[in-house]
């Protein structure tokens, strides 16, 4: 499949400019997060500023009035220019013991020292405001970075995420042109099992015959066995007897008349003998001679049937060989960016696919028996003949097998 390196060069452009993007973001994602930490900090810095500064103000405001009454109705000490507040909060004694130490004078104070004094208060006040605005200034410049840091952030997102999606794109793209030809190939396997499958009920029937011809021999053996064996025993028991007359006879013409008859039974034995294993052999014979033209019909049909596939698969076999060449250099491709582009995910928190699996390995089509030919086959137990000519078909069909069983899986979130 040519196209996939000419597609890889355009890819290698999408994992650089991953790359790129990744990096960005690891600089800017960290100050983004100080920049919004640090205006979350600052705001409650100021929150907590302007609680106090209203306080303040508000106790500034009182204070300010009740020496302003105090200033005009005289209570104020021309020798430290205080007024009796001041006076009695700075050293904890009344008003009159204090002009008596300084040996000052309460008198009401002039519009000019009021004047200052009433603009002091109003600078602490304004202070107070100022100081609360600063703070907000601040916060507000930290919240223009977070401005322009979002951006730049937001943008490596972006970037990133179409790489992926670019990258996730064209293995899609891969893999489903390497699913339809496998498929194509698998079609063709099919259909070649089942013309094969056709042909084994009638090497099942041979099988059955050649089962048959097996029990049959069994049965006549066992007859034959049988026969023998009562005949012999037959003979057996009357030697055994005759040769208990002979202990109990006591003329020598007795004995020698006991002896002559037991002679002539044993010798009646060997041509039982003799014909028995004549017709066991006969049996044998036979059965063999069937067996060898039963077993040699099924090899020849198993070995016509394997030429053929053999001649049929070479172009699917070798198909599939570049499928799965195809597949590997896709599957290179992928592992070689899949741990970082998954590092990328996570870090970045994309939302695009997260992996891809691919296993599609020819080689391993090639050594399973297919259980629709090989269960056939098997039925038939007709012994090793059968099983050693399956051998042959074995190799060729297990690659049907296995089709079956290759699985390539996109998994997306």
């Amino acid at each position: 499949m040519i196209f996939f390196y000419t597609a890889v060069f355009s890819q290698d452009a999408a994992v650089t400019s991953l790359r790129y993007a990744h990096s960005s973001w690891k600089t800017n994602k960290p100050l983004l997060d100080k920049y919004v930490m640090d205006y979350l900090k600052k705001m409650e810095e100021c929150k907590a500023l302007k609680i106090t500064n209203e306080a303040e103000k508000e106790r500034l405001l009182i204070e300010k009035e009740k020496v302003r009454q105090e200033l005009l109705r005289g209570s104020f000490c021309n020798k430290c220019d205080r007024s009796k507040s001041e006076i009695e909060l700075a050293e904890r004694i009344p008003f009159m013991q204090h002009i008596q130490t300084v040996s000052g004078t309460p008198v009401p104070a002039s519009e000019a020292v009021i004047k200052k004094r009433m603009d002091e208060f109003d600078s602490k006040i304004q202070a107070l405001g100022y100081a609360v605005m600063t703070c907000e200034g601040d916060a507000f410049m930290i919240n223009g970075k977070i401005t322009t840091y979002k951006i730049y952030v937001d943008s490596n997102v972006k970037t990133a995420s179409q790489n992926i999606m670019s990258i996730n794109s064209f293995i899609n793209k891969e893999l489903a042109a390497i699913i339809f030809q496998k498929n194509n190939v698998i079609a063709k396997m099919n259909k070649m099992v089942k013309e094969s499958n056709d042909e084994f009920p009638i090497l099942n029937n041979l099988g059955t015959n050649l089962d048959n011809a097996a029990s049959k021999f069994n049965l006549n053996k066992k007859k034959l066995d049988e026969t023998f064996n009562q005949k012999i025993t037959e003979i057996d028991t009357e030697i055994a007897a005759l040769k208990s007359q002979l202990e109990k006879a006591e003329k020598q013409e007795d004995k020698t008349k006991i002896t002559n008859e037991i002679g002539t039974l044993t010798n009646n034995k060997y041509p039982i003998e003799t014909l028995y294993r004549e017709s066991s052999q006969v049996l044998l014979s036979d059965f063999e001679k069937e067996k060898t033209e039963l077993t040699q019909h099924i090899d020849n049909q198993l070995n016509s049937r394997a030429n053929k596939i053999n001649s049929e698969i070479g172009d699917g076999k070798s198909k599939l060989h570049d499928l799965a060449n195809s597949s590997s250099k896709l599957l290179n491709y992928y592992t070689t960016n899949i741990a970082y582009i998954n590092k990328v995910i996570a870090e970045m928190k994309l939302d695009v696919f997260a992996a891809v699996n691919i296993n599609f390995n020819s080689d391993r089509l090639l050594h399973k028996i297919a259980a629709s030919i090989s269960n056939m086959i098997v039925k038939t137990k007709i012994g090793n003949d059968l099983v050693n000519a399956n051998n042959t078909i074995a190799t060729c069909q297990s690659l049907v097998d296995d089709i079956e069983n290759v699985k390539v899986q996109l998994i997306s979130k």
